[in-house]
C-alpha cells in the first residue's frame, strides 16, 4: 500500500544551535543494546511486580490488573521515546525512522499542512521544552526531517489508520549512548488484561502548560467495545471507529495519556519469554484525560507490512 510522502532536501545539522556538535565523551562506552530494552535499570522497573511473576504462571498470557500510578522517567530509561515539535510523541524503530500518529500532521478535513521542513524531532529529552542547549543531562539531540509518510487511508472522522512515519535527515547513533534505543516490532498484540506501558511528555492534567516531564504509566488492555472504550463516528454517522485497528487501554480514573502524548508509544512485554518490550500501539484518541473510559491506541500489528515498506532503507 502506497504512502502519502512529503519530502524535502535538508542540510544535516548537528545537535545544538550554531552547528556545534554534541559531546558524548561523558557516556560510558557500551555495546549496542537489543531493541526493546530500557536504557537504564531493567524492563521490570516499568511494570507491577505481579505482572513479572504471574507471566510465568498464567498459561493464558493474562495478568492480574494491578495498576501503578504514572511515574517520572529517570535519565535514559524510556530511550525509545521522542518528542516531535508540533506537540506529539513518537517511537524510534530505526536509525532514521520514527513511528507516530497521522493526526499529528493532518487536519480534520484530511489536509496535510505540515511539511518536513516544519518539523523537528528531539531525542533523549526528559522534559517537553528541553533542547541540547538547556538539557542538564547532556542527552537531548535535535534532528531535522527529510520525509513524512502518512497512511493513505487515514480517516480523521473515525481515526482509522492513524499512523505515520517520520524519516530523519540523518541517522541516530546508538553505540555508546544509553539515552537512545530502538523499540522492537513484533507480529503479536496484547491480550485483554495485560498491563502495558504508555509514555510521553504530554499534559499532566487538562489545561497544563508547564514544561512537562517524561512519564510512563501502566495501563490495562480492555475489551474494545462501547461504552468501555472511546469511539468516534463520521459526520453522517455512517462509519465508526474500527476496533480491529486499535488497542483499547486504560479507563482507570486518574491514569491516562493526555494532550501532547499523541503519536507516542504503548509498549508491552513480548510473550516469547525474552522479557523484551515491543511496540503494540500508538497514542491516538480518547475522551478527555484520566476518565473512566479506555483510550484508543492504533494497533501496530496490522500495519507491519506498511511500516516495513515505508521504513526502507531501515530494516525494522
Amino acid at each position: 500500500m502506497d504512502a502519502i510522502f512529503y519530502t524535502v532536501m535538508l542540510t544535516a545539522h548537528l545537535g545544538v544551535c550554531g552547528g556545534a556538535s554534541v559531546n558524548y565523551a561523558h557516556y560510558d562506552e557500551q555495546p549496542m543494546r537489543h531493541c526493546g530494552s530500557v536504557g537504564t535499570g531493567s524492563n521490570s522497573d516499568l511494570f507491577p511486580v505481579t505482572q513479572m511473576h504471574h507471566r510465568a504462571l498464567d498459561k493464558a498470557g493474562l495478568v492480574s490488573p494491578t495498576i501503578v500510578g504514572g511515574s517520572m522517567a529517570v535519565r535514559n530509561q524510556i530511550c525509545w521515546q521522542v518528542s516531535i515539535a508540533m506537540g506529539c510523541g513518537g517511537t524510534i524503530i530505526g536509525e532514521r525512522t520514527i513511528l507516530t500518529a497521522a493526526h499529528c500532521f493532518v487536519d480534520d478535513k484530511g489536509e496535510q499542512g505540515i511539511l518536513p521542513r516544519d518539523v523537528m524531532v528531539l531525542t533523549g529529552s526528559l522534559h517537553w521544552l528541553d533542547t541540547p542547549s538547556n538539557d542538564s543531562t547532556g542527552c537531548a539531540e535535535e534532528f531535522g526531517v527529510s520525509a513524512i509518510a502518512v497512511h493513505p487511508e487515514y480517516d480523521p472522522s473515525t481515526s482509522d489508520n492513524d499512523i505515520a512515519i517520520v524519516k530523519l535527515d540523518r541517522a541516530i547513533v546508538f553505540e555508546g549512548k544509553p539515552c537512545v534505543c530502538r523499540m522492537c516490532l513484533a507480529d503479536q498484540e496484547p491480550k485483554v488484561g495485560e498491563i502495558c506501558v504508555a509514555s510521553g511528555n504530554g499534559l499532566e492534567f487538562e489545561g497544563d502548560d508547564s514544561n512537562d516531564p517524561l512519564k510512563f504509566l501502566n495501563l490495562p488492555v480492555r475489551n474494545n467495545v462501547y461504552p468501555d472504550c472511546s469511539f468516534t463516528t463520521n459526520e453522517n454517522e455512517t462509519r465508526s471507529t474500527n476496533p480491529d485497528l486499535f488497542v483499547c487501554a486504560g479507563g482507570i480514573v486518574g491514569e491516562d495519556s493526555c494532550q501532547g502524548d499523541s503519536g507516542g508509544p504503548l509498549v508491552c512485554l513480548n510473550r516469547d519469554g525474552s522479557n523484551l518490550l515491543y511496540l503494540a500501539g500508538i497514542v491516538s484518541f480518547g475522551e478527555g484525560c484520566g476518565g473512566p473510559i479506555g483510550a484508543q491506541y492504533t494497533k501496530v500489528k496490522p500495519f507491519l507490512p506498511w511500516i516495513r515498506e515505508n521504513a526502507l532503507p531501515d530494516i525494522v
